[in-house]
């Protein structure tokens, strides 16, 4: 480590002269806990400095985006074919246990989106920064960005967790796009707040007038998140429990009860952990440990993942597993 920076001075030095000099700028009524929260924010900024920790943010890596644009497949290989231009996508880190999730759910909601002549995407690595393979949640946010911006037009985008897959290839789910609204999701636990919605499959509104901002400023707060997740000091922030959390403050915060009955269509059924009818979710069951290992959900997608292709075969069997 070099300490040229502090004309030779040793690190240890320098962070107690930092902070006894920012100690003796407060006022004599200055409460303890307060002195401590400014040591604290000296000592993470010197360390920053003395690249003890990362001093810049790291790399977001290798970016896969993987297209399969099953909407230019003539109308008699794809079928009916829909009024609607619709998207279905995915997104986890690059070889973490999401991306193996996807290697199963992938199969199902591939072949639901060429039955319908939908297109689908899977977007792998970090696509908004960060440096760990859990920082690919905010892939999300760049997803309905690339939508929104996709030349193709889409009317919708339904964006799925590596962990959900669609069970009823007998289900539109252009049929489910309501007008009215920008953003179809489950509510957490029935809870009574519109905000308060599981992003885990979000089917989302793209020719709503208020998508675009919603995109723009999930899209704005999830990159700053990011900056700031590899600082020790600052992880304890509530932004820091993901993509989830900041589109619920965005929403919770940033918008009016009108503009939220406007904007927000919440379900109970149609999009469940498990049992939905139309799309389940396989989220971790807090009851059960042994329910939660990446072994044994994954064992179980891809159980279910067989049970929904023997259902609908052969449709399974004409989609192009990998990229």
């Amino acid at each position: 480590m070099s300490y040229q920076d502090g004309g030779g001075e040793p690190p240890r030095t320098r962070l107690a002269r930092r902070a006894s000099a920012a100690l003796r700028c407060l006022p004599a009524t200055t409460s303890s806990r307060t002195r401590l929260a400014l040591v604290l924010l000296v000592i993470g900024s010197a360390l920053r400095n003395l690249r003890i920790f990362h001093a810049t943010r790291p790399s977001s890596g290798q970016l896969v985006w993987s297209w399969l644009y099953y909407s230019d497949l003539d109308r008699r290989v794809r079928g009916d074919g829909a009024a609607k231009k619709m998207l279905v996508a995915q997104s986890s880190g690059l070889g973490d246990s999401y991306a193996t999730y996807i290697e199963a759910t992938g199969v199902v909601n591939r072949a639901y989106a060429k039955r319908h002549g939908y297109d689908y995407v899977i977007l792998q690595g970090l696509a908004l920064g960060g440096y760990r393979n859990w920082h690919s949640t905010f892939n999300k946010p760049e997803v309905l960005h690339a939508a929104l911006e996709s030349p193709k037009g889409y009317d919708g985008v339904l964006i799925l967790d590596a962990d959900a897959l669609l069970v009823d290839f007998d289900v539109d789910i252009a049929s489910l796009l309501d007008d009215r609204y920008a953003l179809t999701a489950q509510r957490v636990a029935r809870h009574p707040h519109a905000w308060n919605l599981n992003i885990g499959v979000a089917l989302w509104n793209l020719k709503h007038h208020r998508t675009r901002w919603i995109s723009d400023r999930w899209r704005e707060e999830s990159s700053k998140a990011l900056g700031l997740l590899w600082n020790p000091f600052v992880t304890w922030w509530p932004w820091h429990w993901g993509d989830q959390y900041l589109l619920q403050w965005i929403l919770r915060y940033e918008m009016t009860e009108a503009e939220r009955n406007a904007t927000l269509n919440t379900v109970d059924t149609i999009f469940s952990s498990r049992n939905g009818t139309v799309v389940n979710h396989f989220t971790r069951n807090g009851k059960d440990y042994n329910d939660n290992t990446d072994e044994a959900r994954e064992k179980k997608l891809k159980e279910v993942s067989d049970e929904i292709c023997k259902k609908f075969e052969p449709a399974c069997g004409t989609v192009k597993v990998s990229f």
